[in-house]
């Protein structure tokens, strides 16, 4: 399932990271959706019935927005966090570091940018951080020592090395090739609200209320 651009979406794609969670969640919270719409649709013809629908057709969207949307795209100017409600373009010249636990974070200039679409399991996220040394996690990318110089290619085929470092290492590469601006020079941060899944929302829990009062 490809999600649909954010309206900050500009320019050329270098990578699009494909999503590490909510996919399990997402799909069979979607098939229990089906069958339960289904079931309501041939045999349930009453209040209670349609009441079950609107309920799950805002379950279909709240999966949508929080398991399926939340994704991160690599553009020719800058990082692309999509996020259930609120996309975030980072610019690379902006980006202090990067780390990337249960979540990928990004920080700029003090803030810190949040993508639930890319992440460990918790599991794996402690045992990472109980090998780590010196860092509370090994998946971290601070700018300034490890953006020291120019960084060779990466194949995320290569065997021994897991998405979660190939997404870093691709990051690591981005950055490398986009210097930090200065302080005063920095580009700026946008964000834009995913008014579609926003109006859906309201949509969809507006008539389900509605239906409580039938």
């Amino acid at each position: 399932m490809r999600v649909l651009d954010s309206s900050l979406a500009e320019g050329e794609v270098i990578e699009r990271f494909r999503p590490t969670t909510g996919a399990a969640v997402g799909w069979s919270g979607l098939g229990m959706i089906v069958l339960v719409v289904a079931y309501c649709l041939l045999e349930v013809h009453t209040v209670v019935g349609l009441r079950v629908v609107l309920g799950c057709l805002l379950g279909a969207v709240v999966l949508w927005v929080t398991q399926f949307r939340p994704r991160v795209t690599a553009y020719d100017r800058g990082l692309l966090m999509i996020g259930s409600i609120l996309d975030t373009l980072v610019p690379y010249g902006a980006v202090d570091d990067v780390r990337l636990g249960q979540t990928l974070v990004v920080r700029s200039g003090g803030r810190r940018f949040t993508c639930v679409g890319i992440g460990q399991s918790r599991g794996a996220d402690m045992r990472r951080r109980f090998r780590a040394t010196g860092h509370g996690n090994t998946l971290d990318l601070h700018r300034n020592y490890v953006f020291a110089g120019e960084q060779p290619g990466v194949d995320q085929d290569e065997p021994g090395m897991s998405y979660h470092e190939f997404v870093m290492v691709k990051i690591n590469e981005l950055l490398v090739a986009h210097p930090r601006a200065a302080q005063d020079a920095r580009p700026s941060v946008e964000r834009a609200y995913a008014l579609p899944e926003i109006a859906a929302l309201v949509v969809t829990g507006a008539a389900f209320v509605a239906s409580l009062f039938l």
